[in-house]
């Protein structure tokens, strides 16, 4: 066990982490969605549900960069857990409706959970996955065979479903998509010296297209007069 010391120099504080002890469902008040569930008391079947909805938020809602914070992680899940009880015990409804929003947002942007349903959807119905070839899939072993282009177009005699179909084709898009990002982010800017450039007449050159400065005298012809008109009083 550290010393007092150490730990203030690393946590920067010995205060708890929270005053809710983690994972402890004695001070959540249960609201009518809960109450229509209606779990036995004499199960944890309550406090697994609670669990889960705290997990639930955490994961729609992980960051890709999480901030840097000068804590342990436990006291940081227990930091968590004291906000989802104070949150929950405010505005239940409120803290459901985050949970769906997050949950809709990590179904359209994600691609993990588009590849699942695509490997689950097509093992289920006892067709190969159907993940494309080239994406890396979690739940298919090393040299799984995965549907062609021949097989989805029904050349093989494979059926494949029509929602399979299209949930294949949204990856598809969103892989394209990222991979045309990608590629914009790393194009090189262009930067230096735009006068070395033949196709730029700053002073509209022999081209004409440049920029034109205008002169304080107006211009005259070929005689040496000035083509400007001029009146004698």
């Amino acid at each position: 066990m550290p010393s007092p010391s150490e730990i203030r120099s690393r946590y920067s504080s010995t205060t708890p982490a929270s005053p809710y002890a983690l994972y402890s469902c004695n001070a959540i008040v249960d609201d009518d969605v809960t109450k229509e569930l209606d779990f036995d008391p004499a199960t944890d079947q309550i406090r697994a549900y609670y669990i889960g909805l705290f997990h639930e938020l955490r994961f729609y809602g992980n960051k890709k960069h999480p901030r840097k914070i000068k804590v342990a992680e436990w006291e940081a899940l227990c930091q968590s857990w004291g906000m989802f009880v104070e949150n929950f015990n405010k505005n239940p409804s409120g803290y459901r409706e985050r949970v769906r929003s997050a949950s809709e947002r990590y179904e359209r942007y994600s691609k993990r959970p588009k590849i699942l349903r695509l490997h689950d959807g097509a093992v289920e119905t006892g067709i190969p996955c159907e993940v494309p070839s080239g994406v890396a899939c979690e739940r298919c072993q090393a040299g799984a065979v995965r549907l062609s282009e021949r097989d989805l177009n029904g050349y093989t005699g494979i059926s494949v479903a029509v929602e399979l179909k299209t949930l294949r084709e949204k990856l598809i898009t969103q892989l394209s998509s990222e991979s045309a990002e990608g590629e914009r982010n790393t194009q090189p800017r262009a930067v230096g010296n735009y006068i070395s450039r033949s196709s730029f007449t700053p002073f509209g050159g022999a081209a004409g297209g440049g920029i034109r400065t205008p002169s304080p005298f107006p211009e005259r012809c070929s005689s040496g007069r000035s083509a400007a008109p001029t009146y004698r009083g």
